[in-house]
């Protein structure tokens, strides 16, 4: 069974962080950020900066993989 993503892959902000979809609204991602460092340090996850970045990536990597680069 494979999985092709349907695009346009799309990033939506959530409460906690951002969330990857595709064009079914499908989650394909969930990155959770705190607005400040030190925040983010004590919860053990990324800066909104940082989850912007790597939701980016991910949202490239799955246009890829639907075909639409």
């Amino acid at each position: 069974m494979s999985f092709a993503p349907s695009p346009p892959i799309r990033i939506l902000r959530t409460q906690g962080g951002l969330k990857v979809v595709d064009g079914s609204a499908r989650p394909l991602a969930y990155v959770y950020t705190r607005e400040s460092e030190a925040d983010a340090r004590h919860a053990g996850v990324l800066t909104e900066a940082e989850g912007e970045e790597v939701a980016k990536v991910i949202a490239r990597a799955m246009q890829y993989a639907a075909g639409t680069s």
